[in-house]
């Protein structure tokens, strides 16, 4: 009987998830259940050539054994044909053939396992044709190619669309007439460094809306640069990066921005105004120094330390306001701050570094 018994009771655990007790409740281990999902490896956008034919690779997660995939046009046009070839129960590749498109389509994807089913989309158009200002690049490195057939010196503004790498921000700097650049639907992370170093045609950029980091010297000595947009994905701005543009007038940091290098806008004189993100905790060293032209400076309510000669030699500069968060001014940091009438230093600050407000003046 004793045997039985035990047998009983290791089946009983064999059969059934370990519990946990909950105030006295006890309650199976039930693993939960993952939602049903696919993702596209080359992406959710696609654009062909005529008569070219692309494989997309897909990947599911959460379905079973019975996970069937379709795939169909949502609008039916002749000029493209699918194909969906399963390889297992969790991938597999839909392929997709431009016979001669003319319109813009999507393909809806559906996935389904028998309990609950997803949709996906993949938008399908005719590759854009440069047109002399906007220009498609799907594969990174591909830009100079692209541009082969035209005469570069008559680019002056230009529009990228698509996916770029440093190979390609080269071939942008090659440009010698490129006065007006917008790379908001560019998918790039980081701007390499002296990546339009020195170049002087430059008078307004928009940079990628997925950019994180701005390298070192990248738009030092563009001495016409009048705009930048910096998205809100970015959270560094390297060292010398606005060295030397004299012409910029404002710049916005955004609230991602965590830290601005030293140098950063060294000798911006037409920089008249500045609105530093609620996210900076370290203003480096020379960061605005010889902002010749600068009026008003707006520092974010994080900035717990501003670095030596700082705002040195900011001489149009007439009051500012160092918020709660700063507990350290370095040393110089208002040196030949000449125009600089009123100072309000906020309450936590512990530490004021040798000569910060040397020479200022008119500081009454």
């Amino acid at each position: 009987m004793k045997k039985l018994f035990l047998l009983t009771a290791l089946f009983v655990a064999a059969a059934f998830p370990s519990c946990s007790k909950h105030d006295g409740v006890e309650t199976p281990d039930w693993p939960e259940p993952q939602p049903l999902a696919i993702a596209f490896a080359e992406g959710n956008s696609l654009q062909f050539d005529t008569d070219e034919t692309k494989t997309v690779h897909y990947t599911i997660t959460g379905g079973s054994d019975k996970t069937v995939v379709t795939a169909e046009l949502q609008t039916a046009d002749d000029a493209y044909a699918v194909e969906t070839t399963p390889i297992s129960a969790t991938e597999g590749t839909i392929t997709i053939t431009a016979k001669a498109p003319e319109t813009e389509n999507c393909i809806i994807v559906t996935v389904s396992d028998g309990s609950q089913s997803v949709t996906a989309e993949i938008a399908i158009a005719l590759k854009a044709s440069f047109d002399g200002k906007t220009i498609v690049v799907e594969t990174p490195g591909t830009l100079w190619s692209l541009l082969a057939d035209y005469d570069r010196t008559t680019i002056t503004e230009l529009t990228v669309i698509g996916n770029l790498n440093d190979a390609d921000i080269a071939t942008l700097e090659w440009l010698p007439n490129l006065a007006v650049l917008d790379m908001e639907h560019v998918n790039l992370e980081e701007l390499g460094a002296s990546a339009f170093k020195s170049k002087k045609s430059l008078t307004s950029v928009k940079l990628p809306l997925t950019m994180k980091t701005i390298g070192a010297y990248a738009f030092d000595g563009c001495s016409n640069l009048t705009s930048i947009t910096i998205p809100d994905s970015v959270t560094t701005i390297g060292s010398h990066t606005f060295s030397g543009c004299s012409s910029l007038t404002s710049v916005t940091i955004p609230d991602s921005v965590t830290s601005i290098g030293s140098y950063t806008f060294e000798d911006c004189s037409g920089l008249t105004s500045v609105t530093i993100g609620n996210s900076v905790t370290t203003i480096e060293s020379y960061a605005f120094y010889n902002c010749s032209g600068l009026t008003s400076v707006t520092i974010g309510n994080s900035v717990t330390t501003i670095g030596s000669h700082t705002f040195s030699g900011c001489s149009s500069l007439t009051s500012v306001t160092i918020p709660d968060s700063v507990t350290s001014i370095g040393s110089y940091t208002f040196e030949d701050c000449s125009g600089l009438t009123s100072v309000t230093i906020g309450n936590s600050v512990t530490t004021i570094e040798s000569y910060a407000f040397y020479n200022c003046s008119g500081l009454t």
